[in-house]
């Protein structure tokens, strides 16, 4: 699996939380928050940079297909993309890698849509190789 670095798309400040790490790598740091409906409880959410790796440290009791709202814990901003998901219709969640392009994930418990998507494919592609070919020839 391919580790990822992500910054807040609204005040490009690091998410990468390398005092707490997921399987040795740093890991994803967000606030979260349950919706009302689930007593709106909020509390930070780590969740691991490995591309494709589900795995989620909290102190919050997320139950499954509950849609949290996740939360730049620098600025505050809430992350929902303008996609939604379009396996179960959720908000996705999207995140920005520092050189352009973004990571999006759904926003719902248990739902397992993610994707990668790139501003400017060939270029971005490029940059994307040149970062992470260690880990994909490794």
């Amino acid at each position: 699996m391919i580790p990822v670095e992500v910054v807040c798309p609204y005040c490009s400040k690091s998410l990468m939380n390398g005092e707490h790490p997921i399987k040795e790598a740093p890991s994803i740091a967000l606030w979260g928050r349950l919706p009302s409906s689930e007593g709106g409880a909020e509390g930070l959410i780590r969740l691991s940079a490995f591309y494709g790796d589900y795995q989620i440290e909290t102190t919050l009791v997320i139950p499954a297909d509950v849609v949290v709202e996740f939360i730049c814990p620098f600025c505050r901003h809430l992350l929902a993309s303008t996609r939604g998901c379009e396996a179960c219709r959720a908000p996705m969640v999207a995140l920005q890698f520092p050189r352009g392009g973004r990571v999006q994930f759904c926003s719902r418990r248990g739902c397992r849509k993610h994707l990668i998507e790139f501003d400017d494919t060939e270029e971005q592609l490029r940059a994307f190789y040149r970062e992470y070919s260690p880990f994909i020839e490794g």
